[in-house]
């Protein structure tokens, strides 16, 4: 008996919710956004605060990273220490903020394409070079190209690697033994990691996550990882994040930028949503891995039960779905907007993440099978012809 109910249909028109800021009839399978009500202690919890009524300057509590410590301890199996734990409202500006920090204009840093577009964006509007360690696609599946990665990160200006595991956008969490040789690549040519596992709690069921810290020592004093509630949850509107460095010096000089940089004020409610969430969401969270899973093997065999000549890219974590649309487009601009205009189906075109993803699509399946099955009912439409 399932406790949480994900088919529930929330409606969020109307409330200034950017995924659901489209026409009336349209399905949204775009931005990392869920459509699904978070679990009641968290909602009890912003409710709980907001009675109080006065809104004023708040300060990140100890119970904060007691909550963080506690979940990566239980669920993934890695301790953490609350002293290396630095708050901040969002990862995509601590990335940011850590890049300006600790390298310079001009240095370089290696991300592998295709990959989540902020990373460019954070790279490039902070005058540092973007270095592509380009994935190799191969039958249907990813894999890293470590002659070009080693390439990329032994040169004298490349100072930090950007992980993304789970990978963002093609749902594949990196086996143990990849994180090692990128671990030990790294450590050999003297480049930071910056871990980026903000998609780790989700993952197909039975399946376990290994961050990259809990590897090695070695690993983790070369390491800064950036974890957060807002993918897992639902809590992006909420604002929070956790930066752990466990490097002393490290730390020092991202608490700094951080501080300097406006990036470490707290949301009203985020420590109250994010220490509910925390404590009471592993029940939750495994069910809706599960809801999840679902849903991805509803499209799967959609597309396979009607021969559409759309490739499933094989995947493991994520709510995403990465779609080989070679067959119809070269271009996933333009068609993200063809079907949009044509069925209403909204994806994010497969650009945004890198010249790899020309001819792809990221499909969005956080979201209730009622907008499962509808969105490939209309897809069917334009896939048959």
């Amino acid at each position: 008996m399932k406790k949480y109910n994900f088919d529930q249909i929330i409606d969020r028109k109307n409330t200034s919710s950017v995924k659901w800021s489209g026409d009336d009839n349209e399905i949204p399978m775009w931005i990392a956004d869920m459509d699904f009500e978070t679990l009641p202690e968290v909602k009890d919890a912003i409710l709980s605060k907001a009675s109080i009524g006065a809104y004023g300057y708040t300060y990140v509590p100890s119970e904060y990273f007691t909550a963080y410590r506690k979940w990566w301890e239980e669920v993934h199996n890695v301790s953490f220490k609350e002293e290396w734990m630095i708050f901040s409202n969002g990862i995509v500006a601590a990335i940011s903020s850590i890049i300006r920090k600790i390298t310079n204009v001009g240095d370089s840093i290696v991300i592998q394409s295709p990959v989540y577009n902020c990373f460019y964006s954070s790279i490039k509007n902070n005058n540092r070079n973007v270095l592509t360690n380009d994935l190799i696609y191969k039958e249907n599946e990813y894999y890293i190209d470590y002659v070009d990665l080693e390439e990329k990160l032994s040169k004298e200006e490349t100072k930090v690697f950007i992980l993304c595991n789970p990978h963002n956008p093609i749902g594949k969490m990196w086996e143990k033994e990849d994180l090692i040789r990128i671990g030990n690549l790294c450590l050999k040519h003297n480049v930071l990691v910056i871990a980026d596992e903000i998609h780790c709690d989700f993952v197909d069921p039975g399946l376990n996550y290994v961050p990259f810290g809990s590897i090695s020592d070695e690993f983790l004093n070369n390491s800064i990882t950036c974890i957060s509630t807002s993918k897992t949850f639902n809590l992006a509107g909420i604002q929070g994040s956790c930066i752990v460095v466990p490097n002393s010096d490290l730390f020092k000089r991202v608490s700094e930028g951080i501080s300097v940089d406006c990036v470490g004020e707290i949301n009203y409610f985020s420590a109250e949503a994010n220490i509910a969430a925390l404590t009471y969401g592993k029940t939750w969270v495994k069910e809706l891995n599960e809801y999840i899973y679902d849903n991805k093997e509803y499209v799967r065999k959609f597309i396979k039960d009607n021969n559409l000549e759309v490739k499933v890219i094989n995947s493991n974590s994520t709510y995403f779905l990465w779609l080989d649309v070679s067959n119809f487009t070269n271009d996933a601009d333009a068609y993200t907007e063809f079907l949009r205009k044509e069925v209403g189906v909204y994806f994010c075109s497969g650009l945004k993440y890198g010249e790899p993803g020309r001819t792809f699509l990221r499909m969005n399946l956080a979201t209730p099978k009622y907008y499962v099955g509808e969105a490939m009912n209309r897809l069917l439409k334009v896939w048959k012809r």
